[in-house]
C-alpha cells in the first residue's frame, strides 16, 4: 500500500473532502436522510468516520507516524489538525443529515500511552466533540456522540471521557467494570 505523504511532508496536498460533493460521500448522506425520514425516532442510525490518528496513519504509514511523534512532533500536530478536520467535516455532515449517533473510530489511539495521547490526540478530540455540538445547534437533530478505540486503551480512558463525548465504545480487552470506573458518567 502506498502512503501519499510517506516521503513528502507537504500538508498542502491534503484537501478536505466535501461530503456534499466528493466521491460516494453524498450517497452516504442521502442514505442517512432516507433512514431518518422513514424511521425518524423509531430506529437508531449510527454513522462513522475514521479518527484523526487513523487517517494520518493511512497518509504516512503507522510506523512513520509513531517515529515522527519523537522526531518531528510539530509536523504530527499539524497533520492531526488537518486529519481532525476531515473527521469533523464528515461526521458533522452526518449529524446534519439526521444520524442518531455520530461515531469516530480511532483504533490506532490504543497504541499511545497517556503522555503521547495527551500531547497529540486529546486536543484534536476536543475540537471534534466541540464541532459535533455546534452541528446540532446549527440545524442538526439531537444526537449522541461516540468515540471508538480498539485494544486496551484503559490508560487514556479518563482523558477521552473528558473531551465532551457522550459515549465510548470499548474493546473486550478492558473489563466493563474497570472501564466504567475510569470514564465516570460517559456511557459505555
Amino acid at each position: 500500500m502506498s502512503h501519499p505523504l510517506a516521503n513528502d511532508k507537504n500538508l498542502d496536498k491534503i484537501r478536505i473532502p466535501d461530503p456534499l460533493r466528493d466521491g460516494r460521500l453524498p450517497m452516504y448522506l442521502k442514505c442517512i436522510k432516507l433512514l431518518d425520514e422513514a424511521f425518524g425516532g423509531r430506529m437508531t442510525v449510527i454513522c462513522g468516520a475514521d479518527g484523526p490518528l487513523t487517517i494520518a496513519s493511512h497518509l504516512i504509514g503507522i510506523e512513520n507516524l509513531m517515529m515522527l511523534m519523537t522526531d518531528d512532533p510539530q509536523y504530527v500536530k499539524e497533520l492531526l489538525d488537518v486529519t481532525a478536520e476531515v473527521s469533523a467535516v464528515f461526521s458533522t455532515a452526518q449529524i446534519k443529515a439526521g444520524t442518531t449517533i455520530a461515531h469516530v473510530g480511532d483504533p490506532e489511539a490504543a497504541l499511545l500511552g497517556p503522555k503521547l495521547y495527551e500531547e497529540f490526540c486529546h486536543p484534536v478530540y476536543v475540537k471534534i466533540a466541540k464541532k459535533w455540538k455546534e452541528a446540532e445547534t446549527s440545524g442538526g437533530k439531537r444526537h449522541a456522540t461516540l468515540y471508538h478505540f480498539c485494544g486496551n486503551a484503559a490508560a487514556i480512558f479518563a482523558r477521552i471521557a473528558s473531551t465532551g463525548v457522550d459515549m465510548m465504545d470499548v474493546d473486550s480487552l478492558v473489563p466493563m467494570k474497570t472501564a466504567k470506573e475510569l470514564v465516570g458518567n460517559v456511557c459505555l
